[in-house]
């Protein structure tokens, strides 16, 4: 994905409620509050599968190996004006929790999380931005890119192309670059999502 396109960009500021997406040059920030709600995507360029990613407790969804840039769940916010102090906590699930017998067994998840300073801001010529990228990335390493521009346009931050042609610029052939979720952890993620539905539905009875 070369860049987000300006219809699409326009469709997801109606329905994050940014109401100045009309590329008008926005007033200067009158209070350090003033903040700017950003949809959440993730890039994960790792042998892993990431699920349950959320944002300060904002659902971002999940990705298997080295995928993303195509889906947009979610939103946050973040300072209009770029401050190096605002962090935002990231809470993710991946391979060393599927594996874990006592989730397989219906036991309860446990998840990693950190909290992660937001990488300074990539804006249009009218400091308009629209998305939060948490790029997953090799090393064990997270970083979240607010931009107005998606993987593989030249102005996108650090570089960073689509992962699965990344990952095939890196290693050609490798069946890994386009991979999916396991069979295995998709099933076990929807029992846990139906039990989750039928406690929910319990709790509601009178």
């Amino acid at each position: 994905m070369r860049g987000l396109t300006k219809p699409f960009l326009l469709a997801l500021c109606l329905l994050l409620g940014l109401v100045g997406c009309s590329r008008r040059v926005p007033p200067a920030p009158t209070a350090e509050e003033d903040m700017v709600p950003l949809g959440l995507s993730i890039l994960n360029y790792t042998d892993q599968t990431v699920e349950t990613v959320t944002v300060d407790g904002s659902w971002a969804g999940g990705l298997g190996p080295h995928a993303g840039g195509g889906k947009f769940a979610g939103a946050t916010a973040g300072p209009r004006q770029w401050r190096a102090d605002y962090t935002l906590t990231v809470r993710w699930q991946d391979n060393e929790q599927f594996a874990d017998p006592v989730w397989r067994s219906g036991g309860p998840m446990r998840y990693h999380e950190r909290r992660l300073a937001v990488q300074p801001y990539q804006q249009a010529e009218d400091r308009q931005m629209a998305i939060v990228w948490i790029a997953f990335l090799p090393g064990d390493v997270v970083k979240l890119y607010p931009t107005w521009v998606g993987p593989e346009h030249p102005d996108f931050p650090d570089g960073l192309t689509d992962p699965s042609r990344a990952c095939a610029r890196e290693f050609p052939g490798d069946p890994k670059c386009f991979s999916r979720v396991p069979e295995d952890v998709q099933e076990a993620l929807e029992r846990k999502r139906k039990k989750k539905e039928q406690e929910q539905a319990q709790e509601q009875k009178p």
